[in-house]
């Protein structure tokens, strides 16, 4: 895709805390110690450094060595592989690799001094997510006054708002794709067909209305329906620019979207049931901005103080809803970083997990199925041969399955097991575990226990990009078995990132009636715990319409399902920072049932 709008990303890179006198009396000859004393001390290459987007990638470090001949820059898509990619002279300190570096990939780098005699230590190592920030485009749409906006994505993945001025038709299209050569097509059914390119910052188009709706557009006369240019990239609202969805009245499913260019341009479009309308937003980084909307809808929008937020009200019909937006972006700052979940499994049984992958690009995932590794836990009574299969929703043939980890690639799976500080498996054990790179989606796995006595499972899935890409684990669950006295199921998570994380954990047993799940739990009880237990139990709830509204809230914005009223499931809405937190669900009165457990990341 052609055009301006990207800004550097750069990397400072420090030496690593292990020893660099070490390093060469194992590396090298003793001969060459006396030599090599000028690369010991402070002779290694200090402060590889640098921000975490942008585009190229530009390191820089210090030179602390005296007689280098020069500096050796490595790099590493999973940080354990590392490869020589360019070399640079004596003196020199930095370094810009724009050499076929992939979209939504993470990448790691580390540099050494060398001379004649050997080369010194790494400087410590120093990844980032290679992902150039979008580029925006505002312009016309025909001749009758319309306007549109573009946000295109670093993936070539694209948004799209337009309204026509004569008959006032708007619509919001959240994804289509733009080729590497700027082409692009796509459908819309008040309008018809859109087709165009984006050349040097510039976008042209035009729309087949015979497509669309009966009876054409008033536009239809124009030849070139859609032209606008590239945003500046660095203008008095860049540090805010994005695409921002808002829920302001869930009841009755009203939204507004506001497309925030970098150079002050934005775009609006307001949903109130049916009623659809859109228009132009001058924005300011220091006042609220108005738009009137072509129905009468008045549109006040500003910049919270936190980066990523935006705030307003919007006026309807002499009716004032408050909003609050949050940028697409934001919401991966504070993510599910792995989840667990414990249960009991019927001999030949099956317990049932299901995650959603959400946002743009692929997502590296560690799942495991784990049984007989969990005896040097102190667990009793472990599956003794768990079965795990992956399934994508929709499809009928498993993704991926694994019967016996170790018939895989064993010492990738133990390698990316420690790196993401899951405890190890038993090399003669029949854990079950894959590696895969989950696009988009619901995909739900099978965890089957192959032996005919009962025992207890743990399935386990690790975010292995560390939160760091564009997609993310938005939400989790485990159907399974509360057993009766002292078997609950258990489970898990880890949140990262740098921002309070809102999360609505949910202990479904009535509803699963509906479902066609029989012998469901009756009355769940639903304890949350901090890391260990160490921080005592932080929420507790034994029936969700403690807070029925603010849970009916969420899960219309998540997509869950209902509860029913006068069912005694059990819900706890919950904003937590960064850390390890246990859900423990029992039954009210030592009964036993199926039970669905959910994680949700409220938006």
């Amino acid at each position: 895709m052609a055009g301006s709008g990207t800004s550097n990303q750069s990397i400072h890179m420090t030496r690593t805390e292990a020893g660099v006198g070490r390093y060469f009396e194992r590396a090298l000859p003793r001969t060459f110690l006396i030599l090599l004393i000028l690369f010991v001390g402070n002779s290694f290459p200090l402060g590889l450094r640098g921000s975490e987007i942008g585009e190229p990638v530009i390191l820089t470090w210090n030179d602390n060595s005296g007689n280098e001949d020069g500096f050796r820059i490595e790099r590493s898509k999973d940080n354990i592989e590392f490869v020589e990619i360019a070399v640079v002279g004596e003196n020199v300190t930095t370094y810009t690799d724009s050499d076929s570096l992939e979209v939504g990939q993470m990448y790691a780098y580390r540099v050494r001094a060398f001379n004649e005699f050997g080369t010194s230590g790494y400087t410590n190592t120093r990844t980032t997510y290679y992902d150039p920030p979008p580029q925006y485009f505002f312009g016309e749409l025909g001749t009758d006054g319309g306007s549109f906006a573009i946000m295109c994505r670093a993936d070539g993945s694209a948004v799209f708002l337009g309204t026509t001025e004569s008959d006032a038709t708007t619509t919001l299209i959240q994804y289509f794709q733009v080729g590497s050569d700027g082409l692009f097509q796509f459908f819309v059914t008040d309008f018809g067909t859109f087709s165009g390119q984006i050349i040097d910052g510039q976008i042209y188009g035009s729309i087949d209305t015979s497509s669309g709706r009966s009876g054409g557009m008033s536009i239809a006369s124009s030849d070139v329906l859609l032209s606008g240019s590239v945003a500046e990239s660095n203008g008095g609202t860049a540090s805010f620019a994005g695409f921002y969805d808002s829920g302001i009245d869930p009841e009755s499913g009203t939204r507004l979207i506001v497309l925030a260019g970098p150079d002050g341009s934005g775009f609006v479009v307001s949903s109130f049931g049916s009623t659809i309308s859109g228009g132009k937003l001058d924005l300011s980084a220091d006042v609220p901005s108005l738009a009137s909307l072509d129905d009468g809808t008045m549109v006040s929008v500003g910049f919270a103080e936190m980066e990523g937020i935006l705030s307003g009200t919007v006026t309807r019909n002499g009716e004032t809803f408050d909003f609050l937006g949050q940028d697409e972006s934001t919401r991966s700052k504070s993510v599910f970083l792995n989840a667990s979940m414990r249960t009991e499994i019927e001999g030949g049984g099956t317990i049932i997990a299901g995650f959603v992958v959400s946002g743009v690009g692929e997502k590296r995932l560690l799942i495991r199925g784990v049984g007989p590794s969990l005896a040097g836990l102190g667990v009793d009574n472990p599956v003794e041969d768990p079965k795990l299969k992956l399934y994508r929703f929709g499809e009928s043939e498993a993704l991926m399955e694994n019967d016996n980890w170790v018939t895989g690639n064993v010492p990738s799976i133990q390698e990316i097991s420690n790196s993401v500080g899951a405890f190890p498996l038993l090399l003669d054990g029949d854990d079950a575990a894959i590696v895969v790179s989950a696009v988009p989606g619901l995909y739900w796995l099978h965890v089957t226990n192959k032996v005919t006595r009962k025992g207890t499972a743990l399935v386990e899935i690790y975010d292995l990009d560390g939160g760091n890409t564009r997609s993310s684990l938005v939400n989790l669950s485990l159907r399974g078995k509360v057993m009766s006295g002292t078997d609950p199921i258990i489970a898990g998570f880890v949140i990262g990132g740098n921002a309070t994380k809102g999360i609505m954990v949910r202990a479904m047993g009535q509803e699963l009636q509906g479902l066609g799940v029989s012998g469901t739990l009756r009355d769940p009880v639903l304890k949350m715990y901090g890391a260990g237990g160490a921080e005592g139990i932080l929420a507790e709830n034994t029936n969700w319409e403690n807070d029925a509204d603010l849970l009916r809230e969420i899960a219309f914005d998540v997509g869950a399902f209902e509860f029913e009223r006068g069912s005694r499931s059990a819900a706890k809405a919950m904003w937590l920072d960064a850390g390890l937190y246990t859900a423990v669900v029992s039954d009210r009165s030592t009964g036993s049932g199926e039970v669905l457990v959910e994680f949700y990341g409220i938006p």
